[in-house]
């Protein structure tokens, strides 16, 4: 899935590429580095950045050992300035350019997936928001909310849904000036994951909507470009562990993800454009239990998140690594909830992709409306 090109002296990989604050970063080795007198990088609106030899003549044992001794230094990590007006879709056209002479030209990425429509809008004009559904968490969550503001690149809408809890969390989110949040009666993780949903794609419109735990929290500043990059282009992603096994490979990046047959909730990420034809989690779901791994399943029947497995019945999952640490906090699962849950997602695991937030009665409607009235909006 990433940009692998081997022939002779043009053999090169990149391993990673990501935009970090104001930033590009990408990382990777060619043995055209060996010969190489200058190295630039050429954007797609014609701005190009000259690159210092020290980032471009990395120490490369790896590749000696299987092309010889005269590459021992053609790894580069390469750092410069990102332009504001490129857009996610047009990281595939950003050129390495070898000694000036374009014949030389590399792409740092090839891609064979359709991005979203809105890949297109230069990334610091997307509408970000980012929601934590949150119950019983009053000890932690003032916590994760910090890091989010403090180690979030671009601006974003962040919203907490409180599913009801019976702490002191209600008077916590009053105390915070700058977030939107909702203090609601408790219904349950797919319904209050809906509430997230909902706001942030309906109300706010947002391009890309990132769902975070509140037991999770990132650990390092611009955590969320990945995300971005990986809905916009997979239309879905979830989080892989620090040790989650990749299944039918993949490093785990956002160009590169892990490929794996388990999955958690415990961060994921949609592209607005994929919402809108696989929907909400199947609010049938009640307190506990299958509602994540149900939607992305829906995700996967349309092309997005995953591909079924190799000669195997299943599905396997897109995920992706990030800094993003987790908070040991007692666990709100019950048996009785999830053995529920399981009965649930057997009988709708084969229906059409397609689901509203609400039941299909006047009430729930309403109940979804009365909910989205009682946001408090900063």
């Amino acid at each position: 899935m990433e940009s692998i090109v081997q022939s002779n002296i043009t053999a090169r990989h990149i391993d990673r590429v990501t935009v970090m604050g104001n930033d590009i970063h990408i990382d990777g080795w060619s043995l055209q580095c060996r010969d190489t007198t200058q190295l630039t990088i050429v954007f797609p609106n014609h701005q190009t950045s000259s690159i210092p030899e020290e980032h471009w003549r990395r120490s490369s044992p790896d590749i000696e050992n299987i092309y010889g001794a005269q590459y021992s230094s053609v790894r580069f990590e390469i750092i410069t300035p990102f332009p504001k007006d490129i857009a996610p879709k047009d990281i595939g056209l950003i050129l390495l350019r070898f000694d000036d002479r374009e014949e030389n030209d590399a792409p740092i990425l090839t891609f064979g997936e359709t991005w979203s429509h809105v890949a297109s809008t230069p990334l610091h004009q997307l509408k970000i928001g980012i929601g934590i559904p949150t119950y019983n968490r009053s000890g932690t969550l003032p916590h994760v909310i910090e890091q989010v503001k403090k180690n979030t690149s671009l601006p974003f809408k962040l919203f907490i849904s409180n599913d009801g809890s019976n702490d002191t969390t209600c008077s916590i989110l009053r105390d915070f000036s700058d977030i939107s949040y909702g203090n609601f009666r408790n219904r349950g993780i797919a319904w209050n994951k809906n509430r997230i949903l909902f706001y942030l794609k309906e109300i706010l419109k947002c391009d890309v909507i990132i769902i975070l735990e509140d037991d999770m929290f990132p650990d390092s500043f611009a955590w969320e470009i990945d995300w971005i990059f990986a809905a916009l282009r997979l239309g879905h992603i979830n989080l892989a562990h620090p040790h989650q096994h990749a299944d039918e490979g993949g490093v785990g990046f956002w160009h590169d993800p892990v490929i794996s047959y388990s999955l958690s909730g415990q961060c994921s990420a949609f592209a607005r454009e994929a919402l809108s034809y696989v929907g909400f989690l199947d609010p049938r779901f009640g307190r506990y239990g299958h509602e994540h791994v149900e939607h992305t399943l829906r995700f996967i029947r349309m092309g997005y998140g995953g591909r079924p497995r190799k000669n195997q019945i299943g599905d396997a999952f897109y995920l992706l690594r990030s800094n993003l640490l987790p908070i040991e906090t007692p666990s709100h699962s019950d048996p009785q909830e999830v053995e529920k849950a399981s009965k649930i997602f057997d009988d709708i695991k084969h229906d059409v992709a397609y689901r509203s937030p609400w039941l299909p009665e006047d009430l729930s409607i309403r109940q979804l409306r009365d909910d989205m009235a009682l946001i408090k909006e900063t």
